[in-house]
């Protein structure tokens, strides 16, 4: 089912899902991995389908965190769900803190990248600013592909912010952790302008 979903064959991932949890419904991974599955399909589909997908990715995403309470990538997934969705799909920014909150005390580091992601989508480019540094420092060095992501993500907030100098140093930062990402090389021409 992972392969699937990171393959992108979306109808593959979720046939696979289902039957991964029908064979073992106390899977914790299984009802994470399902969820995404069914929240990628989601945004492909038309209105009713994606309200119910949705509903169905929370539920999966609920089921894990409650049969692992330590899932850190079920908490996560839940806490962005519940920061996305509306209130009728079951989300709400106040169920994601909540959820942020328990993912802080397992994990800083996607703790705080999930604070920085509520705060943006709150309007909220300070905070965003903080949370990213202290994922950043949160971080383990030997993590190259973390770290370039939240030198990308602090990247975004400032030049949302116009801040150019910024954004352009924090691309470099992230490009020198990963120098394959041409569409950050192509951020960064435009910046550098």
């Amino acid at each position: 089912m992972r392969a699937a979903l990171e393959a992108g064959d979306l109808p593959k991932a979720v046939r696979e899902g289902e039957t991964a949890v029908r064979e073992d419904p106390s899977s914790s991974e299984a009802l994470d991995l399902l969820g995404r599955a069914y929240g990628l399909t989601a945004q492909k589909s038309h209105l009713l389908e994606q309200m119910r997908l949705a509903k169905a990715a929370r539920a999966c995403f609920a089921r894990a965190v409650e049969l692992d309470p330590a899932n850190v990538a079920a908490l996560c997934d839940l806490a962005r769900y519940d920061m996305r969705a509306p209130g009728v799909l079951g989300g709400g920014k106040k169920k994601a803190r909540a959820t942020i909150d328990r993912v802080l005390t397992l994990d800083a580091e996607r703790g705080n990248v999930l604070l920085g992601e509520l705060a943006e989508l709150e309007k909220k480019p300070a905070e965003a600013e903080a949370a990213y540094r202290r994922a950043l420092s949160a971080c383990p060095d030997a993590e190259a592909d973390r770290r370039a992501a939240i030198h990308e993500r602090l990247a975004a907030v400032y030049e949302r912010l116009g801040r150019k100098r910024e954004a352009a140093a924090e691309l470099e930062a992230a490009l020198t952790l990963e120098p394959d990402r041409t569409e950050w090389r192509q951020r960064l021409a435009r910046l550098e302008k």
